[in-house]
């Protein structure tokens, strides 16, 4: 009896919280104040209360009662994405590959069926560079010679994939049929490479280097308007060379990828800040938006901007999220879980 009212009375709080703002696998009100804090570094949140849990060494994907149906082992990391049309799971891996004697990381998407685990295909970026793009892979001019500090197998990185992204619909589509709804954009951190798979992730259809004065994206994805979206970690401007900052850059693949962008320096209190290791962010509605952000007095946070990039509001999450110095801010999602909690049977 005490467990269901107590159930009872968190739901209804958190139901009186919604939407919330998740940040890996925990999940905020918007002031920062700590909802439910779930196992994992990626999680994912189903309807019916059940839930895809990611740890660094596998992904689980467990009931709303809390009983794990299946797992499957391997190294992840940034970011997954389910597509509910086709109830699969898409999640960053990776892998290696000795290139010129050094043995060099390489990312790769693995795909899984959600009801049962099974793995039903690998994309690994070596393949996509030797097959699809051969006029970079050749030379392989992209080689960023960075020792891994996390990582004894390789000394070596090369595509350092952090993000993709499941095309909508937009007008675009008509005259690139790349950007049809469904495709897949992904895109390479230390390049600048931006790809757009078939929804089957056999295929490239589209690529474009996009050329900035920095380096290190994250979180691509499309507008409704079918431009890209891409969070800058390191962009430096003609009148501060030397000293980074973030800032997003908007594409417009109409013209040409290296010359139509425009890039939208992003202030908090009419200054620049500096995201250096992660960073995402979210369309809302009336051209507002949600992303994170770092700022050396108060660490990492997420704000709220207007349709010019100045912040509207701005939270740091209380207690810190599992993690908060890495990839968990990778994403900070605006997200409304009214009938996962109705559904959940876990403990609170």
């Amino acid at each position: 009896m005490l467990k269901f009212l107590f159930f009872f009375l968190f739901f209804i709080s958190v139901s009186w919280a919604m939407p919330v703002i998740q940040i890996g696998c925990e999940l905020y009100d918007e002031n920062g104040g700590l909802i439910k804090r779930f196992p994992g570094s990626m999680c994912h949140f189903e309807e019916s209360g059940d839930r895809i849990q990611v740890n660094y060494e596998d992904i689980q994907y467990i009931n709303a009662n809390e009983k794990v149906l299946w797992s499957a082992p391997g190294v992840h990391h940034h970011q997954l994405k389910v597509d509910s049309e086709r109830n699969e799971l898409a999640i960053l891996g990776e892998t290696s590959h000795n290139i010129f004697g050094c043995e060099t990381r390489f990312d790769t998407i693995e795909i899984y069926d959600m009801k049962t685990g099974r793995k039903k295909h690998v994309v690994d970026f070596r393949d996509v560079f030797e097959k699809k793009i051969i006029q970079v892979s050749r030379e392989y001019a992209f080689l960023k010679k960075l020792y891994m500090r996390n990582s004894k197998n390789y000394l070596c990185d090369t595509t350092h994939v952090n993000s993709f992204f499941q095309i909508t619909k937009n007008p675009i589509s008509k005259k690139i049929p790349a950007f049809a709804e469904g495709n897949w954009l992904v895109n390479f951190s230390f390049t600048g490479y931006v790809l757009i798979f078939d929804r089957d992730f056999k295929k490239v259809l589209w690529h474009r280097n996009i050329e900035l004065p920095g380096i290190n994206f994250h979180d691509i994805q499309s507008t409704p308007e079918g431009k890209i979206l891409l969070y800058v970690n390191n962009h430096f401007s003609a009148s501060e060379p030397k000293r980074p900052y973030s800032a997003i850059a908007e594409i417009d693949p109409l013209v040409n990828g290296k010359e139509a962008i425009k890039v939208y320096d992003m202030k908090y209190q009419g200054k620049k800040f500096y995201q250096a290791l992660a960073g995402g962010m979210q369309l809302l509605p009336n051209q507002r938006k949600l992303a994170s952000v770092y700022t050396p007095q108060e660490g990492h946070m997420a704000a709220y901007f207007d349709k010019n990039w100045n912040v509207e509001k701005k939270f740091t999450p209380k207690p810190a999220p599992f993690g908060s110095g890495g990839q968990v801010f990778q994403e900070a999602r605006l997200i409304n879980l009214n009938t996962f909690f109705k559904n959940y049977r876990g403990p609170f």
